[in-house]
């Protein structure tokens, strides 16, 4: 190999070298912002489950000042929010009811409450009230209780709020998950129950709805 060769291959590898170096110090300095900028976390939010899932309720009471503790069936219904860009986090997730809507006498929907109310996360005691998604989570939407009724699981209740609905109902909850990096498309959901109960999975799903009705009008 003659100087000249010898040189200009030194130069491209010093050259290659030199670029390396520089990207990985561009990475290691603005590598999160770069990846904020062009891969944003991109949040769903979709029913886990048309029939929910039948758990046990502890109930407590108080009998002449002595605590009683019994067990009653439950059915949650469950949210699950998505991220479906994993390249980024989506961090300090919440998911919040904007609208509850309601039917009216002609059946058009009329608002019965309308803001911003953040929903619990499953098993909301052991995790954060604002959380990283990366893997999905859910939140808990609504839960019938047998005896007792629908109730919807905000994480704090208003005083115009209303949390708990004894009789048949149909409701329209819209949802929105919103984090730092940014926010869901905002979905529907119907609940429908006669204000019956039935053990079994199938014969629950004559009695109560609950569906994504998201693009419908």
């Amino acid at each position: 190999m003659n100087s000249d060769c010898h040189f200009w291959l030194n130069w491209w590898v010093n050259v290659a070298i030199a670029i390396a170096t520089f990207s990985a110090v561009l990475v290691a300095l603005f590598g999160k912002r770069i990846r904020a900028q062009w891969f944003r976390p991109k949040l769903t939010l979709t029913l886990d489950s048309t029939i929910g899932e039948k758990i046990p309720a502890w109930i407590l009471s108080y009998i002449d000042g002595r605590e009683q503790r019994r067990s009653e069936a439950t059915r949650y219904y469950r949210v699950r929010v998505t991220n479906e860009e994993r390249w980024q986090s989506a961090t300090q997730t919440q998911v919040y009811l904007l609208r509850v809507e309601e039917p009216g006498p002609d059946n058009v929907l009329q608002t019965k409450w309308a803001g911003e109310l953040p929903l619990i996360w499953t098993h909301q005691s052991i995790f954060p009230i604002a959380r990283t998604i990366g893997p999905s989570a859910t939140i808990d939407l609504c839960s019938v209780l047998q005896g007792k009724g629908i109730y919807l699981h905000p994480l704090i209740e208003p005083i115009n709020f209303q949390l708990q609905y004894t009789n048949a109902v149909s409701l329209i909850l819209s949802l929105q998950a919103k984090a730092n990096e940014g926010e869901s498309d905002i979905s529907r959901f119907k609940i429908a129950w006669d204000g019956k109960w039935e053990d079994g999975d199938n014969e629950m799903a004559q009695h109560l709805i609950v569906k994504d009705i998201t693009g419908q009008i």
